[in-house]
């Protein structure tokens, strides 16, 4: 989470409380997910948005709060969230009235059982939770944990500059028509069209928070640049943006508000516009640099650890030539916001022009991690190979925080469970029994100093190694049933393929590609271990 990141802070958890009335309120008055999701959405924003700061060329800064709604864990946690450990702080040490501390404590019994982890670990199935008894996988010396999280979206962020707010509300006006004709789920498109008024609303309320830091400013430059801002803020509610100022600006409010942390295949969403801006005279080189440093330095105000991608290059741009122009943009901003994030990516290829291949290892050769370097004419056919797709989808794809596989705005894969293959071999080790705890978990197999063989220990080993890999399968199936049943996410669902044409959110039959990924541990060191068992042992 971003709160080291933030100035001026909140100082109290007055916001948590009232987004806690608020929920209570929803799930009184409505049934349907999308609706209980807008009526809180509309109570986090702009709630939790913080004030446009001194060197910000677009507006929209964020602070999750201890409760609140996202989809991962940088956003604050997954679905309905809680962050126990800050509201018990917060009761201790932390001065206030009665009635708040109060609140406080009623917050915390309330999600302690109505956060959507604790509903989807009540409700877990009893053969999976054998398996998989606690999601505390940072802490707890588990053999497999579930992750609870919608990691990894990539929104089509190309398809939303295109349109912009008034052709998406003119699409979702229409699927609502269709819902209509065929008795279908009304609900969930007049509350995505509420979702797009409310993400109007936010434009709007940073306008006019843009005026009024003019009045108050006396740096003409400081002024030109907050009037630039509010005529993008005011000019994005009304038409589709025409300049790359006012597409980063739409972007980066839709992902804030969704909330999400990837912002994908920026040459694609911006290069038509930034060519057109560089050409027509409407910015300078110098001016384009400084409007992408700010966008990074944004993201990297998230402090989303290992996310916060944005990548260029690559098969499957359609503006190839336009791309490219942009990426040397790209580049140097990367060069020069010296920054954790935005976790900066290169797809390169046959078709890498030098110039942004040079760009690239000058960033390199000078100390910054980044860009991430991804060889398409290696990858993109191993993808195909892999997954079972054809070029064009295998050309789409998109690496996740930890290099995870995705494809642009058509696949949800998250990394969902997590597997301590060290921690299983020690399991087997001792034949099914955790030696901390001293508890039986898992298959019950000969231990190893009861094998009389490499070849009989491995195999007993690889039980409990296919009963955790089969348990995390099932768990994801089952997390994705569960959060469907208690999430629209509308923002995702709004620009992820499959979704709008079938009627249905992103976790509810909507994603055209759902499917699972698991984060293993230990395997090196296993792999050691299992060595020298046996060479040493046997």
């Amino acid at each position: 989470m971003n709160n080291w990141k933030v100035k001026n802070r909140r100082k109290d958890y007055q916001f948590e409380i009232d987004f806690t009335q608020a929920y209570k309120e929803a799930i009184s008055k409505y049934s349907h997910p999308a609706q209980i999701e807008l009526h809180c959405l509309k109570a986090q924003y702009p709630a939790i948005l913080h004030e446009i700061e001194d060197d910000d060329l677009f507006a929209g800064r964020i602070e999750f709060g201890a409760v609140g709604l996202g989809s991962q864990h940088q956003t604050g946690g997954f679905g309905f969230y809680i962050d126990k450990p800050r509201i018990v702080e917060a009761l201790v040490h932390q001065p206030g009235t009665g009635l708040y501390r109060e609140g406080l404590h009623e917050l915390l019994v309330f999600w302690y059982g109505e956060s959507t982890n604790a509903k989807v670990m009540r409700d877990m199935p009893a053969h999976i939770r054998e398996a998989l008894q606690s999601d505390d996988w940072e802490n707890l010396p588990m053999p497999g944990n579930p992750i609870l999280r919608i990691a990894g979206s990539y929104p089509n962020f190309d398809k939303l500059v295109k349109a912009g707010i008034p052709g998406m509300l003119e699409e979702m006006h229409g699927h609502l028509e269709r819902e209509r004709a065929n008795d279908g789920d009304v609900v969930l498109f007049e509350c995505m069209i509420g979702a797009i008024e409310l993400l109007k609303d936010v434009c709007l309320f940073y306008h006019d928070q843009a005026k009024e830091k003019i009045l108050s400013e006396k740096d003409p430059k400081r002024v030109a640049e907050l009037e630039d801002m509010a005529d993008a803020l005011l000019a994005i509610t009304e038409h589709a943006p025409q300049s790359m100022r006012q597409a980063i600006q739409l972007v980066w409010l839709y992902g804030i508000l969704a909330p999400q942390v990837e912002y994908g295949r920026a040459d694609i969403y911006l290069g038509d516009l930034y060519v057109n801006d560089i050409d027509s005279g409407v910015i300078t080189e110098e001016e384009a640099l400084a409007l992408v440093q700010s966008y990074f330095r944004l993201i990297d105000h998230l402090d989303c650890e290992v996310d916060g991608r944005v990548i260029i290059g690559g098969y499957g741009r359609r503006n190839r030539e336009n791309a490219d122009r942009f990426c040397l943009v790209a580049i140097e901003a990367c060069r020069t916001v010296i920054e954790v994030l935005p976790q900066f990516t290169l797809r390169f290829g046959d078709e890498t022009p030098p110039g942004v291949w040079d760009a690239a290892m000058r960033c390199i050769e000078e100390g910054r991690t980044y860009p991430l370097l991804y060889n398409d004419e290696v990858l993109v056919p191993a993808i195909m190979k892999a997954y079972g797709v054809d070029r064009e989808r295998a050309e789409s794809y998109v690496p996740l925080g930890c290099g995870e596989i995705e494809f642009d705005h058509y696949s949800i894969g998250s990394p969902s469970g997590a597997i301590n293959i060290l921690k299983i071999l020690e399991i087997a080790m001792h034949g099914g029994v955790e030696p901390v705890g001293r508890n039986a978990i898992g298959p019950q197999t000969k231990a190893l100093d009861e094998c009389g063989s490499f070849e009989e220990f491995y195999d007993c080993f690889k039980k409990h190694l296919d009963y955790y890999i089969e348990a995390q399968a099932l768990f994801e199936t089952y997390e994705y049933q569960k959060a469907g049943e208690l999430h629209a996410f509308m923002f995702f669902s709004m620009l992820y393929d499959g979704c709008l044409e079938r009627g249905k959110a992103l976790l509810s039959g909507g994603c055209a590609s759902l499917n699972g990924t698991l984060e293993l541990y230990g395997l090196v060191n296993s792999g050691d271990s299992l060595t020298a068992i046996k060479k040493i042992i046997f």
